[in-house]
């Protein structure tokens, strides 16, 4: 299916699906390719709304191994998409990731933060 071009839609979304599936695991490394790989097929194909849940998940991932500032850039980035352009069902499950990648806020966080809003998308995961 992926040779006939079928899957070029399906693929962002399984493998974002995987990356959280990893991360509930605790496997941080897989999660981390996985999400990886989902950002970059869906930029490939200019799905904006998976590129950010796979961005929210590398938050996620990142918050997990204690890198706050790499968390906070991520999530910067994420919202400054977000006022570039409309994310279709990402607003729904927004603010579930929000709580999740927010609390608690560190200094570290912040400064990644300030630095992720002046980022694009794929100035981001670079």
């Amino acid at each position: 299916m992926r040779e006939s071009g079928g899957w070029a839609w399906g693929e962002p979304q399984y493998l974002v699906n995987i990356a959280e599936f990893s991360l509930m695991l605790g496997r941080f490394d897989d999660s981390e390719t996985y999400a990886r790989q989902a950002f970059e097929a869906s930029c490939r194909i200019g799905d904006r709304t998976t590129a950010t849940y796979a961005l929210a998940v590398l938050a996620l991932v990142a918050r997990g191994c204690g890198d706050d500032e790499g968390a906070g850039r991520l999530w910067g980035a994420l919202e400054a998409e977000e006022e570039r352009a409309f994310l279709g069902r990402w607003s729904s499950d927004r603010e579930e990731y929000a709580r999740r990648i927010l609390t608690p806020k560190s200094a570290d966080f912040e400064r990644g933060f300030a630095a992720g809003r002046q980022l694009t998308f794929e100035e981001t995961v670079a």
